[in-house]
């Protein structure tokens, strides 16, 4: 069972890879005309790869150490339960801090304040992430992964009732999500309306000088955050 598992981690950190690198080339010099401020569908789709990467050491490079020396399921488990806390204090600290997760980052976008455009709080970075951290203790609850099981565990999880009942939620909200999101011009997604948050591009430059090839920088303005009374920049067209 092993070796298999072994194979997954390398497999899914070349397809992280195969991803991540041409995308990061891709938006590196990338700019935005102001009216594609709040196209983000794509750079949203594509930050999870880079954050993958980042935590690849916790989620890839562990586990293999521990599959290798044996660990007992009831040891990979309690680190598989500590890496999705980290990863979920990970994504609410750096877009608390920075409206950004490093993939974030990479792919130029930033979640800021839906009313104001500044930065948002660290309460609104919960907010956003409740799901996630629901989600997460589902996980951990019924979806050990699937390292954990033989051939046997698993099949008995996915047919049970609570399996097929948290599939259905799961299919439910990805597709209430999918709806909501493109159903507005900002395209906010259901825990950007819990948050009162909106992600915007970071790269959005004059329409004049894009056009005209000169030197610019980006549309950016300072602006007091009323939150922790630091002036920190926010975006505007």
């Amino acid at each position: 069972m092993y070796p298999d598992n072994i194979t997954r981690i390398f497999i899914g950190l070349v397809l992280d890879l195969t991803i991540a690198i041409p995308v990061y080339l891709h938006y590196r010099k990338s700019t935005k005309f102001p009216f594609e401020k709040y196209q983000t569908l794509w750079p949203r789709f594509f930050a999870p790869y880079f954050d993958s990467l980042v935590f690849w050491p916790l989620t890839g490079l562990l586990f293999i150490i521990l599959l290798l020396v044996n660990t007992p399921a009831k040891i990979l488990m309690l680190t598989s339960f500590i890496i999705g806390l980290v990863r979920t204090v990970y994504r609410m600290y750096f877009t608390g801090r920075f409206g950004q997760t490093i993939g974030k980052m990479a792919c130029k976008v930033k979640v800021v304040d839906a009313k104001t455009g500044a930065d948002i709080s660290y309460l609104q970075a919960v907010l956003r992430n409740i799901i996630s951290i629901v989600s997460t203790v589902i996980a951990i609850v019924f979806f050990p992964s699937h390292i954990f099981f033989t051939r046997a565990d698993y099949k008995q999880l996915i047919f049970s009732p609570s399996f097929k009942i948290i599939v259905a939620a799961s299919i439910i909200w990805t597709i209430a999500n999918i709806i909501v999101f493109f159903s507005n011009d900002k395209r906010r997604a259901i825990h950007d309306y819990i948050a009162a948050t909106v992600v915007v591009r970071t790269n959005l430059v004059n329409s004049k000088a894009k056009t005209n090839g000169e030197k610019f920088t980006p549309l950016i303005a300072k602006e007091k955050n009323s939150f922790n009374k630091v002036p920190r920049p926010y975006f505007y067209d």
